[in-house]
């Protein structure tokens, strides 16, 4: 490594999970600016191969150039304002800032760690988060609310008004966690507490793959806080005719 970077070197020898990287890593200098420093290095996947997630005294940058494929991506640290990044959650890893994001994925815990300890103390200003929003809880009574959008679920008819309910049950086309309200039957009013822990099932569903989509770098941000959005509001119509 004579010819390496001592930067890249002492970066390189902190990494717990080098392969797949040393390619980049070599040909890193080539990629950075005059006077600019290594500060941690983390091997990932990114663009769909090896990569290398590097952070800088001024940028983070994400690097494939492994079998003849070469893929660069930088941001400015200056511009940074969210880091998502939860391995209890998800595997992913994004540097957010309003300009775009870095996304890459399947990094060695203790490697990615050490980065983002690196640039939140760096920048303090950078807020850590998750991408996958948490619903709710389903509470014990319903109180005043929006509704979760209920289109996609098609409530049973009760036979007649006179007929009690207590004994009637309702299939959720997705699994739902178990309600932790009884079902009330009055005879003036339908059962409706299991069709809505259908509802809120259907929901987390959707969250969960619009998370996902963020965390794979498929949905910006912005997009996914829109989606969200148009999610919660179509909830806005008459809830019965």
């Amino acid at each position: 490594m004579s010819d390496w970077r001592q930067d890249v070197v002492d970066a390189l020898a902190r990494m717990r999970v080098s392969f797949g990287a040393r390619t980049a890593a070599r040909n890193l200098p080539d990629c950075l600016d005059p006077g600019e420093l290594v500060r941690e290095l983390v091997a990932c996947t990114y663009a769909g191969g090896d990569g290398l997630l590097v952070l800088t005294d001024r940028r983070v940058l994400a690097v494939r150039d492994d079998y003849g494929r070469y893929r660069v991506q930088a941001v400015p640290l200056a511009e940074a304002y969210a880091v998502d990044y939860a391995p209890k959650v998800h595997d992913g890893l994004g540097v957010l800032t309003p300009s775009g994001r870095i996304a890459v994925r399947r990094m060695n815990r203790e490697d990615s760690g050490r980065l983002v300890h690196a640039l939140v103390t760096a920048h303090p200003h950078v807020v850590i988060g998750a991408s996958r929003p948490r619903p709710p809880a389903a509470p014990t009574g319903r109180p005043a609310a929006p509704a979760t959008p209920a289109a996609s679920v098609a409530a049973p008819t009760p036979a007649a008004p006179s007929v009690p309910a207590s004994r009637a049950t309702v299939q959720p086309e997705a699994p739902a966690s178990p309600p932790t309200a009884e079902v009330a039957a009055p005879v003036e009013a339908p059962a409706a507490d299991p069709v809505d822990s259908a509802v809120d099932a259907d929901t987390d569903v959707l969250l969960g793959v619009l998370a996902d989509l963020h965390a794979k770098g498929l949905l910006t941000s912005d997009e996914l806080a829109a989606k969200i959005a148009q999610l919660t509001a179509s909830s806005a119509g008459p809830a019965a005719s």
